[in-house]
């Protein structure tokens, strides 16, 4: 048997990798081989171009350039996990009858109930009736895959819940909660001993009944003056130090001493005041379930993936190697 030549096995492998013109025709780049199928160049661009339309069109500042990093970051990886999975669901489904299944699906979701409403519909979306087909089975098939494998696999027990309540207790306690109105009284050196004067005056008419929003309203100097010095509601360690600790051992309905500032005097009331509450079991209980189910659920993804990249051929472009920084970790999209 006569060995292939390491001028020709170079060859090929530039034709593989970089493309080359055949009879007049490009032959598109290759970004990677994961087994018999192909992610091309074009395939790759697309997807990167969908996805940060879709990152811009959702999120915005520091979440916006924390998506587009994180998307640059896996996308390689997530186009190979989907043809893994592609794969796999070929493996195990007529895929001619599960197409035909989901574009059935695909019509009565979008009521496209005529052959020439649905014509009309693919004229509108450039797409011929394979296309679409293809498309909306790329979606579908991996995450059916994932659903038979494993999420319908997945169960939480109740002994689970009940265990993750009792060492979660915290995620499931409603803080104590403040609401506060105050009156701030502006001094500067020359007139501090006169606006204290007016603060005493003020804490007696508090003491006496008035009404501490009014007396905000006409004679607080700060900007929550007018809505009678409603500062807000608040939980322990949102207030400054000094007020959060003075505020969080008030009773409702209490109002504080004329508190001394650098910018003058300040008085508090404590408007209401919500004790810190424990959900119950029964509550969350939901929620618990879908925060295991969650987690067990990602473990097994990451496991299956783990092994079918062990047991498959995936070969990356050396120009592409630099976006490929992440592997055999649950897919993102």
């Amino acid at each position: 048997m006569s060995r292939i030549s390491p001028y020709v096995m170079a060859l090929f492998i530039l034709l593989f990798f970089s493309g080359c013109l055949i009879a007049g025709k490009v032959i598109e780049e290759i970004v990677s081989k994961v087994n018999d199928d192909i992610i091309t160049k074009t395939e790759f661009e697309n997807y990167e171009r969908s996805l940060t339309r879709e990152i811009y069109s959702t999120y915005t500042g520091e979440e916006l350039d924390q998506k587009l990093k994180d998307a640059k970051e896996y996308l390689l990886y997530n186009l190979i996990n989907e043809k893994l999975l592609f794969q796999k669901a070929e493996q195990q489904y007529d895929m001619k009858k599960l197409g035909e299944s989901i574009m059935k699906e695909f019509r009565e979701q979008k009521n496209l109930k005529s052959d020439k409403d649905f014509q009309n519909f693919l004229k509108d979306v450039r797409m011929t009736e394979d296309e679409l087909r293809e498309e909306i089975l790329r979606f579908q098939a991996p995450q059916m895959i994932l659903n038979s494998l494993i999420r319908d696999e997945i169960t939480v027990s109740d002994k689970e819940i009940d265990n993750y309540y009792e060492k979660n207790i915290e995620d499931f306690t409603d803080p104590e909660r403040v609401t506060v109105r105050e009156i701030i009284l502006l001094a500067t050196p020359e007139n501090r001993e006169a606006v204290r004067e007016k603060g005493r005056e003020i804490l007696r008419q508090v003491k006496e009944g008035a009404d501490f929003a009014k007396l905000a309203e006409q004679l607080s100097d700060g900007a929550t003056r007018e809505k009678g010095g409603l500062l807000g509601t608040f939980v322990k360690g949102e207030l400054a130090a000094d007020l959060d600790t003075r505020i969080f051992q008030m009773k409702s309905g209490d109002v504080s001493d004329l508190i001394e500032a650098s910018y003058g005097f300040h008085i508090v009331k404590l408007e209401e005041k919500t004790e810190k509450k424990v959900k119950p079991l029964p509550d969350v209980r939901f929620e618990i379930y879908d925060t295991i189910s969650g987690e067990k659920y990602s473990e097994a993804v990451n496991k299956l993936l783990t092994k079918m990249w062990e047991d498959s051929s995936i070969e990356v472009n050396e120009r592409y190697q630099h976006r490929l920084s992440v592997k055999h970790k649950a897919p993102t999209r």
